[in-house]
C-alpha cells in the first residue's frame, strides 16, 4: 500500500507526462510483489516440486502401505494399515483438488489431469476392488500377485509422469525467477529514467518504488536459494542411503555368525567368509548356483524355501543339516528374513554352527538313557559332605533295590538311603574318603526301606567342573547279596572244615603220642635190656641196630606229631611256636630271624593256630622255591586284630601268573584267611624277594568263638 501511495503522488505531481511511467511502475509492483503473478507461478512450481518429491502427495505412501498390508499376517494390524491407505487416498484427493484449483490453465495443468491423474485413479480403483478385498480375507499371496502384476506398473507409470510434472515444475520456477530479475532490471531502468526528468518532485517517491522492488526480489532470489538447498537435501538424503547400504554389506562380510543372501529362487546372490569358512568353500564357487547344486544340502534346499513361504514368509531357529567339502555334516540353528535388495525381494538366511552343542546334548542324552536303564543303582548327589550329601536324582534300578520312591528320596540326604541300623562307622569312613577328593570303593551293608538286610558294592566317584571343584557325586550301589551270602556260606563251611581238620589233626597228634610213642619207647627200653643180656657180640650189634631204627621212628613219629598239632602252641602260646619254628627253619641253610610288635598276651586259640599254620607254609614255599638266603617273620598285635609278615629275598614271581605249585600254596593260605574274615596280601616281583601279609580281625572272630 505505500508503494502504490508514492506511485500515486508521483503521478499527481508529474501530471499526464508521468502517466506513462506510472503504468509502468504499477505493472511491475502488480508482477514482482508478493503474490503476485510472478510470485505464484514460482512459489506454485516450488510447491508442486516439494509436494510430489516428498510423500505422502503422490501414490508413494500408498504403495508402501500396500506392501506392508500383503506382508501382514496381524488382522490388527492389517485393519490399521487399512485406515492408514483411506487416509492416503483422502490426501492425495484433496491435494490434487488443490491445485487443480491453483494451477492456471496450461502445459502443466494438462499433465496433471493426463497419466498422473489417470493412473492414481486407476491404482486406488484395483486397490478398493481387488487388493483390498483379499488382504481382508487373508489371502497374501493373491493380494501380492495384484500388487506386484496391476498395481505396481501403475505406480511406476504415475511415478513417470510425476517426475515429468517436477521437471516442467522447476523448469517454470527458474523461468518464473529469470523473468522477474528481467523485470526487475528493465522496470528500474526505466522508473530511474523517469526521475530525472521529474527529479525534484518525483526523485524521492521513484527511490522508495525502487526500494520496495528491490526488497521484493531479493525474497524471491532468497525463495530461489531455498528451493536449491531442498533439492541438496534430497541428494544428501540419497547418499545417506548409498552409505547405509555400504554400511550393512561391511557389517555382513565381517559378521561371525554364517550369513547368506539368495533370491526366492534359491539361487545364492552373496555369503559372508564366516559361512565360507564353514562349508570350506570359494564364493566363486557358490554364486549363483543354489544350495543342491552347490552339494551343500543334507536335505533339500526347496523344502525350506517352502517352510519360508508357508511360514508368512519367515523362519526361526530351524536346526537345519549341511555338508562341507570334505563330507562332514554341521548342524546350524537357522532363521530366514525377507529383505529388499535393488527393489527385488530377496532371502537372508543366518544362523550359527550348533554342531558341537548338538553332539553333547545327543551324549548327554544317551547317557541320561543309559543311567535310567541301567540294571545298578545310581544316584547323583550334590557336593555338600556336611553333613551328608543330598540326592538330587535316582534312577528306577535304585529305587526297586531299596523300596523309596524318587518323591521319597529326591531332597534327602544320602545316610538316609543307607537304612536306620547303617553302621554309623562305615559311614564316617565313606565321608572320610571323600573329603580328600578320592574316589571311594568297598563293600558295604545296607538296608531296605522295609528292614532287608542287602550287602552291597559301593563306587562313588567325585564329578568336577573345568576348574577341578567338586559339584556332584555319582554313586554305583550293586547288590552282591546272593554272592555274599554264598561266600559266608562257604567260609562258615570251610571254617567248620578247618576246624574239624584241626581238632582231627590235634587227636591224631595225641594218638601218636600216647599210643605209638608209647609203644616206641617201650621198645626201646626192652631192646636196651636185651643188648645187655645178649649171649655174643652179633647179636649185641643185631639188637644196636634195632634200637637206632626204632629211635629214628620214634623222632619222626614226635616231628610228625608236632607237625600236627604242636604241643608248645597250646602250652606256651603262638610267639614261643613261631620262635621255635624259625629256629628249627634255620636249620635248613637259610638265615632266619623273628620278631613280635605288641603285647605278650595271649590271641584266641583259633587264631593262634591259624597264624602258626599259615606262616610254617609260607616258610615251606620259602624253602621250596625261593632260593632265598634270609627269611624274615614279624608278628604284630593290636587292639582288633593281629598280623603276620613273612619277608624274604629270593627270586621272587610274577603273582599275575595262572597259579602253579607255590601259587596253589598261596590259594590255600588265602582262602584260610578269608575263613577268618581276614585277608592275605601277596607282594612279589621277579628277582626282587616276596612278601606274605596275613592280618585276621579279633573282635569279629572272638565274639564267633565266644
Amino acid at each position: 500500500m505505500k508503494i502504490r501511495s508514492h506511485l500515486l503522488w508521483l503521478t499527481v505531481v508529474g501530471f499526464g507526462g508521468f502517466l506513462i511511467f506510472a503504468a509502468l511502475a504499477l505493472t511491475t509492483l502488480f508482477r514482482v510483489e508478493i503474490n503476485g503473478p510472478v510470485y505464484r507461478q514460482i512459489f506454485l512450481s516450488k510447491d508442486l516440486i516439494t509436494d510430489y518429491v516428498a510423500p505422502p502427495l503422490n501414490l508413494l505412501q500408498a504403495e508402501l502401505i500396500c506392501t506392508l498390508m500383503s506382508e501382514s499376517r496381524d488382522p490388527a494390524e492389517v485393519e490399521r494399515e487399512l485406515r492408514f491407505f483411506e487416509a492416503a487416498q483422502r490426501d492425495y484427493d484433496k491435494t490434487y483438488a488443490d491445485y487443480m484449483q491453483r494451477v492456471p490453465e496450461g502445459k502443466l495443468k494438462e499433465m496433471m489431469r493426463g497419466t498422473a491423474q489417470r493412473t492414481a485413479q486407476q491404482y486406488f480403483r484395483i486397490a478398493q476392488q481387488a487388493f483390498l478385498p483379499l488382504v481382508r480375507q487373508g489371502d497374501g499371496k493373491r493380494a501380492r500377485a495384484v500388487l506386484a502384476g496391476q498395481m505396481k506398473p501403475l505406480y511406476e507409470q504415475h511415478a513417470a509422469a510425476v517426475d515429468e510434472i517436477v521437471a516442467v515444475a522447476k523448469y517454470e520456477a527458474k523461468h518464473g525467477e529469470n523473468l522477474a530479475a528481467q523485470l526487475a532490471r528493465s522496470y528500474t531502468r526505466l522508473m530511474i529514467g523517469g526521475g530525472l526528468l521529474i527529479l525534484v518532485a518525483g526523485g524521492v517517491f521513484a527511490s522508495a518504488i525502487a526500494r520496495g522492488v528491490s526488497k521484493q526480489t531479493e525474497e524471491l532470489v532468497r525463495s530461489g536459494q531455498a528451493l536449491r538447498e531442498e533439492i541438496s537435501r534430497q541428494k544428501q538424503m540419497i547418499e545417506a542411503l548409498r552409505q547405509s547400504e555400504d554400511r550393512f554389506s561391511k557389517s555382513f562380510r565381517s559378521s561371525p555368525i554364517p550369513m547368506a543372501i539368495a533370491k526366492l529362487g534359491g539361487g545364492i546372490v552373496d555369503l559372508n567368509d564366516a559361512l565360507l569358512q564353514k562349508l570350506d568353500l570359494t564364493r566363486e564357487e557358490v554364486l549363483g548356483r543354489t544350495a543342491d547344486e552347490v552339494g551343500v544340502s543334507v536335505e533339500p534346499a526347496a523344502k525350506l524355501r517352502e517352510e519360508f513361504r508357508n511360514n508368512g514368509m519367515k523362519l526361526r531357529n530351524r536346526e537345519t543339516q549341511y555338508r562341507n567339502r570334505s563330507g562332514q555334516v554341521l548342524t546350524m540353528l537357522i532363521s530366514v528374513e525377507l529383505i529388499q535388495l535393488e527393489g527385488e525381494p530377496h532371502m537372508l538366511w543366518m544362523g550359527p554352527d550348533i554342531t558341537e552343542q548338538k553332539s553333547h546334548e545327543d551324549l548327554m542324552r544317551m547317557l541320561g538313557s543309559a543311567v535310567a536303564t541301567a540294571s545298578d543303582a545310581i544316584i547323583i548327589t550334590d557336593s555338600d559332605l556336611n553333613p551328608a550329601p543330598t540326592v538330587t536324582y535316582a534312577n528306577p534300578a535304585f529305587t526297586r533295590l531299596t523300596g523309596y520312591t524318587t518323591e521319597e528320596l529326591v531332597g534327602r540326604k544320602t545316610s538316609a538311603t543307607f537304612g536306620a541300623r547303617m553302621d554309623s562307622r562305615s559311614l564316617a569312613e565313606i565321608q572320610q574318603v571323600l573329603s580328600t577328593g578320592n574316589a571311594f570303593h568297598g563293600e558295604v551293608t545296607n538296608y531296605t526301606k522295609d528292614g532287608r538286610l542287602l550287602y552291597l558294592e559301593l563306587d562313588i566317584s567325585p564329578v568336577r567342573d573345568s576348574a577341578g571343584k567338586t559339584t556332584h557325586f555319582v554313586a554305583v550301589r550293586r547288590d552282591i547279596s546272593h554272592r555274599k551270602i554264598e561266600e559266608l556260606n562257604r567260609q562258615r563251611l570251610l571254617r567248620l572244615v578247618f576246624e574239624a581238620q584241626t581238632e582231627e589233626r590235634r587227636r591224631i597228634a595225641r594218638e601218636l603220642h600216647d599210643h605209638a610213642g608209647q609203644l616206641l619207647t617201650s621198645m626201646l627200653l626192652r631192646l636196651n635190656v636185651l643188648q645187655e643180656a645178649a649171649p655174643n657180640p652179633a647179636v649185641k650189634r643185631a639188637v644196636r641196630e634195632i634200637s637206632s631204627v626204632a629211635s629214628n621212628a620214634l623222632e619222626d613219629l614226635s616231628r610228625l606229631a608236632r607237625g600236627l598239632h604242636p604241643a608248645v602252641l597250646e602250652d606256651l602260646g603262638l610267639t614261643v611256636a613261631l620262635r621255635r619254628a624259625v629256629e628249627e627253619f634255620a636249620d635248613t641253610g637259610i638265615a632266619a630271624t623273628f620278631d613280635v610288635i605288641g603285647g605278650t598276651e595271649r590271641l584266641p586259640q583259633h587264631i593262634e593256630h591259624e597264624i602258626y599254620q599259615i606262616v610254617k607254609e609260607a616258610l615251606t614255599n620259602v624253602q621250596k622255591h625261593s632260593r632265598a638266603s634270609q627269611v624274615r617273620v614279624l608278628l604284630k598285635k593290636h587292639a582288633t586284630s593281629a598280623s603276620a609278615t613273612v619277608i624274604d629275598d629270593g627270586v621272587g614271581f610274577d603273582p599275575r601268573q595262572p597259579p602253579t605249585g607255590r601259587h596253589l600254596g598261596i590259594v590255600g593260605m588265602r582262602e584260610r584267611a578269608m575263613m577268618l574274615e581276614g585277608s592275605l596280601q601277596v607282594a612279589s616281583t621277579p628277582g626282587e624277594g616276596t612278601t606274605v601279609v596275613l592280618t585276621l580281625p579279633l573282635a569279629q572272630t572272638q565274639q564267633e568263638h565266644a
